[in-house]
């Protein structure tokens, strides 16, 4: 100010031109503003003649900021590339009655999704086959049976669905949705195929399956997390199908609790006219591989007699030309008073003879030598033994239905195992870092199948029909390499010692073997190349694996999410709260004591936490707006838990939510809600919590329709508080402030679509 006096410049006049920049400046920012933002308006558009033809409606322009081209590191080209394929209409698959996979299949590999990586295309991928997937579980899975090339076709389409899936599961993992549900509905859609599989197995081969199990336990559905009724009654009848197929555990099939496959093998095998073919096939090459070889011996046995003969005839020679030789020599040496010149002729003869004798005879014995050496070892294909025989032709050659039937029974345990390999899923809280391949991990054998291919043809035999075998994602391998099980010496050493046919000849009768498993043909469930055995995977993990995790600000609280169904861990869950409610590291700063037992004792016991919940509604007792305590309450709400086929317990047969099907309950629950909804239904700075309470409504939705009334209540109400920011956009001359009314704007339509989106939708709400 003092400045400006000095120069006879006024404070009031400097504030004034300062205020008149400013709106200047404003202004050229505005104006700039709007002609960029006019580059991207669409011209006037003839409404009549975009319903005549869609195609009429240019798409928008696109502009990518440089800050998506340099965080992509792709140039700009490449990313305008990328974003114009993620834009334009999608088309959408038609879930008709009948279950047609190959349809589905072609839709899912169809051009038109090329290069589309968008949340919404995503999405649209994994509902669809949900969809299909649910329809077809809810008809029942006796009737109806697929083929053999159905299976393989199944199994395709399960693989691109998961594909899809692990692809994009960080894109997903960022959004609303929980990612145990998102688990969970993978894990629905493989089980729903392995039932359709077995199912059809069972029709195809009654006679052999009769006595056989399922591999997957339908307890293991407790651990799922779904967020509507009718995923559970899809989970319900899988359930029910794999009880009433489950005789016990020793009967499993394609399981390693079980070693029930293998007497499965024998029987399928045996049973089977085009394995049983093999099979034969088989026995007359090995006995015409023995008899070719037994050949070679007797060849060698009879040439050896021929040059024993001829080195006994060499060898008397040889004694008498030596003999004579001897009586040359002494002439010879006498020859020095007679004839030198003919007795060194006739030496010189006899020497020659001699040497030309015992050469021969070294020629012979070393023809001998080797006439005598037994010909190279036979080692046959397959066991000797019938029974082993079939069982190692099972895996060796097994059908398409039964190698999407093993593969679907091994991935479907797989998909209760905790990925990635390294993991925070382990510890009594589920919050520690664990090394899954440390506990399921099993030494890697050697591939039976290999061995099958390397011998089918010797040195002496080979088939006229060439016979191999593929390595299945479920493998007949020996735990030891079978160059080690295999004698070093097969046979004797010689022919003289050789008197059967047998001799010289290994069948691999001695090789123990088992079934393998490596995280079949996708990349994402492989181990680098190591086996192991899913069915190893703890409880507790499966529980931390399926349970919401929560932002680094409340994981002290992460124990809380978790719920085991043993009484030993309510008895203590029960007591944790009020032991830490005093400990700082324990107790958040933003959540009080009330409320932190609120927290904590949701899911102590596993049967009170639907009336947990409206209890903590009607106290008042839970701070809503936090985004953990929301996880905590679909965590609940949607958690399965224990699965009964009870019939007393209703369609569901879901044991902690009994509730939901007590009309009395669900009276009082609905009034709980509304009169929550009354008192937060004015005050705009509460949509978290309608966001709550909207999400609970829509839940309950699903056993009261009534219910959804306090949800569409509570989203008229988020949208006309958008509204509000609406008007406030177009009435600010302010840009920031018009950016901030616009997210608050985008942010409350959000939380009224998600408040009644849930559940059934009528006309009103589509509207």
């Amino acid at each position: 100010g003092a400045q400006l006096d000095e120069l006879g410049i006024s404070i009031e006049f400097a504030f004034e031109k300062a205020k008149e920049f400013r709106s200047r400046i404003d202004k050229i920012v505005e104006d700039l503003a709007l002609s960029e933002a006019k580059r991207f308006m669409l011209s006037d558009i003839d409404i009549d003649s975009l319903l005549h033809d869609p195609e009429s409606f240019r798409s928008p322009k696109i502009q990518i900021p440089a800050t998506e081209v340099s965080k992509h590191g792709l140039d700009i080209e490449q990313i305008e590339d990328r974003t114009k394929k993620n834009i334009g209409p999608t088309d959408l698959f038609e879930v008709k009655h009948r279950f047609d996979l190959a349809k589905l299949r072609t839709w899912l590999k169809s051009s038109h999704f090329e290069g589309k990586s968008d949340y919404t295309t995503v999405l649209l991928h994994l509902r669809t086959v949900e969809k299909v997937f649910w329809a077809r579980a809810l008809q029942g899975f006796d009737n109806a049976y697929l083929d053999s090339s159905g299976t393989v076709i199944l199994l395709d389409v399960v693989n691109i669905y998961r594909n899809v899936f692990h692809l994009f599961e960080g894109t997903l993992d960022s959004g609303w949705l929980l990612m145990p549900e998102l688990r969970s509905r993978e894990l629905l859609v493989v089980w729903i195929a392995y039932c359709l599989t077995f199912a059809a197995v069972k029709d195809a081969r009654n006679d052999v399956m009769s006595d056989m199990s399922v591999a997957l336990a339908y307890t293991d559905l407790k651990h799922l997390v779904l967020s509507d009724k009718l995923s559970w009654e899809v989970l319900t009848e899988v359930a029910s199908f794999l009880d009433q197929n489950h005789e016990s555990v020793k009967a499993e099939l394609f399981s390693f609790r079980s070693n029930a496959t293998f007497r499965f093998a024998q029987h399928f095998t045996n049973g089977d006219s085009a394995l049983v073919r093999i099979l034969n096939s088989e026995k007359n090459d090995a006995e015409a591989r023995m008899d070719k070889h037994w050949a070679e011996v007797r060849r060698k046995q009879t040439e050896a007699e021929q040059l024993r003969s001829e080195i006994n005839t060499i060898e008397g020679q040889l004694r008498n030309a030596e003999c004579e030789l001897s009586i040359e020599q002494s002439r010879y040496n006498c020859a020095c008073v007679y004839d030198t010149r003919a007795s060194r002729a006739s030496l010189r003869s006899c020497e020659d003879t001699v040497s030309s004798l015992k050469q021969n005879l070294s020629s012979r014995r070393g023809s001998l030598k080797s006439v005598l050496k037994a010909p190279s070892p036979v080692c046959q294909p397959l066991p000797r033994d019938d029974n082993k025989a079939l069982q190692w032709l099972f895996f060796l050659h097994m059908p398409p239905m039964l190698r999407v039937l093993s593969t679907l029974s091994f991935m479907g345990q797989q998909m209760l195992v905790p990925r990635p390999w390294k993991v925070k899923c382990g510890g009594p809280d589920g919050i520690e870092m664990i090394d899954v391949m440390s506990t399921l991990r099993v030494n890697n054998g050697e591939c039976l199948a290999s061995f099958y291919n390397s011998y089918q043809s010797c040195e002496f035999y080979s088939p006229l029909e060439q016979r191999s075998s593929v390595r299945g994602n479920v493998a007949l391998v020996s735990p030891s390499p079978v160059a080690k099980i295999r004698p070093k010496n097969i046979g004797p050493a010689s022919v003289d010692h050789m008197s059967s046919r047998e001799d010289g000849v290994w069948f691999p009768d001695s090789v123990s073997y088992n079934m393998e498993w490596m995280g079949g043909s996708l990349s994402f469930d492989k181990a680098c190349g190591k086996s192991f055995d899913p069915f190893r995977v703890p409880s507790n993990w499966v529980v931390s694996y399926f349970t919401e995790k929560l932002e680094s600000e409340a994981s002290s609280l992460q124990w809380a999410m978790r719920l085991q169904d043993n009484s030993d861990d309510a008895n203590e869950r029960a007591n944790r709260p009020l032991a830490c409610q005093e400990v700082q590291e324990d107790r958040p700063d933003w959540l009080p004591k009330p409320q932190f037992l609120s927290f904590c004792n949701m899911r102590a016991f596993p049967n009170k936490q639907i009336r947990n919940i409206f209890n903590a509604l009607l106290d008042r007792s839970l701070p809503l707006e936090y985004k953990c305590v929301q996880s905590l309450l679909r965590q609940t709400l949607f958690h399965v838990g224990i699965t009964s086929l009870d019939e007393k317990l209703g369609n569901l047969g879901l044991v902690w939510k009994h509730d939901l099907i007590e009309d009395e309950f669900l009276t009082t629950g609905k009034a709980i809600l509304q009169n929550f909804a009354d008192e937060i239904n004015e005050s705009p700075s509460s949509y978290l919590s309608v966001l709550a309470i909207g999400d609970i409504a829509c839940f309950l939705s699903e056993w009261d329709c009534d219910t959804k009334e306090t949800s569409r209540m509570l989203a008229r109400s988020a949208f006309s508080w958008a509204d509000e920011f609406a008007s406030q956009v177009e009435s600010t001359e302010n840009a920031t402030d018009a950016i901030g009314f616009r997210l608050r704007q985008r942010v409350l339509l959000g939380v009224s679509f998600l408040c009644f989106i849930q559940g059934s939708l009528n006309d009103k709400d589509i509207n």
